[in-house]
């Protein structure tokens, strides 16, 4: 019997998609005997790829439709099990189909560690700057991976590493002051996204008044950027791995 994983993942623009299809191919090596599918949330990018190739994109009805009655992983390419992470679990268990959900990447205290190690060549390409990690952010009580994950770092690094949010929380105000109140002249920003799309090029990199180039430069710190997501680090599609091997255990007797 065909045996299917879906990922699903924003995806909001061409490049993010072209990454997240990349770690999915990393990921896939380890799953020979599995057909792999891609569900992007973003309805702009749906629509896109419907109008390019309608025969390859479906929303997450109708694929899990489609794939009625066959054994099936919906992998979560998210980082933390947020907001989007449980819209997307509604929306799978609203449907009459049988499937097993593969937890985001920061999930079990293990996947901390393993991140941790997968940082250390972009880490240590900065050893002089403080370093601050910007995720998306949120108010769902998952934030606390961010802290989680500080805690982590600084533990393994023993330097300065701050993980805020881009909106929301972790809030960035105090450490902000902190720095100015420091005098710190230059700081490192690590994109803690999977991939570097729109939050990266406006929230960070942007020229608008709140992006964080603007914020830092107005302090008087010149922000050294890091140009690549999560996806890129090598060792990540083996987390993602871990979560749908788990899926699969859980899934025994379907699968």
């Amino acid at each position: 019997m065909p045996r299917h994983i879906i990922f699903s993942a924003v995806g909001t623009s061409s490049s993010t998609q072209t990454n997240y299809r990349e770690l999915g191919n990393r990921i896939a090596t380890a799953f020979p005997d599995c057909t792999f599918h891609y569900h992007f949330t973003s309805p702009a990018a749906r629509k896109k790829l419907a109008a390019e190739d309608p025969g390859e994109l479906h929303t997450l009805v109708d694929t899990l439709e489609l794939k009625a009655n066959q054994p099936l992983i919906l992998q979560s390419l998210h980082i933390i099990a947020g907001s989007e992470f449980h819209q997307l679990v509604r929306q799978a268990t609203a449907l009459d189909q049988s499937y097993q959900i593969g937890l985001p990447l920061l999930s079990e205290p293990a996947d901390f560690e393993a991140l941790s190690q997968c940082l250390e060549p972009v880490i240590t390409t900065y050893p002089d700057l403080p370093l601050i990690l910007l995720g998306h952010g949120t108010e769902h009580p998952s934030w606390s991976a961010y802290p989680t994950l500080e805690n982590v770092l600084q533990n393994r690094y023993g330097k300065e590493i701050y993980v805020r949010g881009l909106e929301k929380n972790p809030r960035p105000e105090t450490l902000l002051t902190q720095l100015k109140n420091r005098n710190i002249t230059r700081v490192a920003v690590i994109p803690f996204l999977l991939v570097t799309g729109v939050h990266y090029q406006r929230d960070i990199t942007g020229d608008h008044p709140t992006s964080w180039k603007n914020r830092l430069g107005n302090l008087g710190i010149e922000m050294i950027v890091h140009q690549d997501g999560l996806a890129h680090l090598n060792g990540i599609e083996d987390v993602y791995i871990s979560h749908i091997k788990a899926a699969i255990k859980a899934a025994l007797g379907r699968w």
